[in-house]
This record gives structure tokens, sequence and C-alpha cells, in this order.
């Protein structure tokens, strides 16, 4: 056996050697695990972000459309309000005409006939009452007249505000709630 101090050194620096490199080999391999794990890890947690973010994006545009569709439908109900309380104060409107027209129509025939009957009154006295009832008809129509046309003229208002006023509450309702 050959056992000389030189040999057992070399045996000993290449046992130490092999020692030394499997530590090296072991600790790169676990530096590489480490390495890809942590890269691995990494990349699955920046995937998770960017799918949490894109469903976040798409919740937030999914919101924001409904809510234009909203607002949206809002708007068109507003127009459609407004249209509707157009038609009815011109309906209004027309009404107070035809009624005015009626009355201007009546208030023509009884002038001439109440020229007429001055006419042929027999003396001032007779022209004088004729004249005097013909007036005070006049002004108890006109109060009469003035009273129907201010109630033609509420009338035609509220049917005129009602759509508004439908739209404007449900329109109050609705901001008043928070958006979802």
């Amino acid at each position: 056996m050959n056992t000389s101090p030189k040999n057992d050194a070399r045996k000993t620096f290449q046992a130490g050697a092999e020692v030394a490199s499997q530590t090296m080999e072991t600790a790169m391999k676990a530096s590489k695990d480490t390495v890809e794990s942590f890269i691995k890890e990494g990349a699955h947690a920046s995937t998770r972000g960017f799918e949490k973010a894109m469903s976040f994006g798409q919740d937030q545009a999914d919101i924001a459309s409904k809510r234009y569709d909203e607002f949206a439908s809002l708007g068109r109900a507003s127009i459609d309000a407004s249209i509707a309380a157009s038609e009815a104060f011109f309906k209004g409107y027309e009404a107070i005409n035809a009624h005015v027209l009626e009355l201007s129509k009546t208030a023509i025939n009884q002038t001439v006939n109440a020229t007429q009957a001055v006419f042929a009154a027999k003396n001032v006295q007779e022209a004088a009452q004729i004249q005097t009832e013909f007036f005070q008809a006049g002004v108890s129509k006109a109060v009469e007249e003035s009273t129907k046309i201010g109630e033609l003229s509420l009338q035609a208002a509220n049917q005129a505000f009602a759509p508004l006023n439908a739209q404007i509450s449900k329109m109050v309702d609705r901001f008043a709630r928070p958006f979802a």
C-alpha cells in the first residue's frame, strides 16, 4: 500500500474538491431552481395582475356603457316629454283661439243687432236704454268669458306641463339614487 503523505494529501484534496464540486452543483441547482421559481411566480403574478386589470377595465367599461345608455334614455325621454308638452300647449292655444274667435263672432253679431236696435229706437231714451243694456250684457259676458279663458289657459298650462313634470320626477328619482 502506498500511503505516502503526498498521496494522502492528494486524496484528501481530491475528496475535498469533489465535495466542493458537489456542494457547488447543489448550490447552483438550488440557485437555478430559485431563479426559475421566482421567474415563474413573477410571470404568474404578472398574468394575474393583468387579468385583474383587464377584468376591472371591462367592468368599468360595462358600467360606463350602462350609464351612457341610461343617460341617453333619459335624454330621449326628456325630448319626448318636451314634444308632448309642446303638442299639449299648442292644442290648448288652439282651443283658446277657437274660443276667442267664437266670442268675436258672437260680439260682432251682438253689436250689429244692438246697432240695428238703436237705429230702430223710437226716441233717444229708448236708444240710451238699448245701449245701456247692451253695455251691461257686454261687461257681464266679458267677465264670464275672461273666467272661461282663464280656465282654458290653466287647463292648457297643466296639460303642457304634465309631461315635463313627469319626466322631471323620473330624473330626480334617478339622480337621488347612487349609480350602479
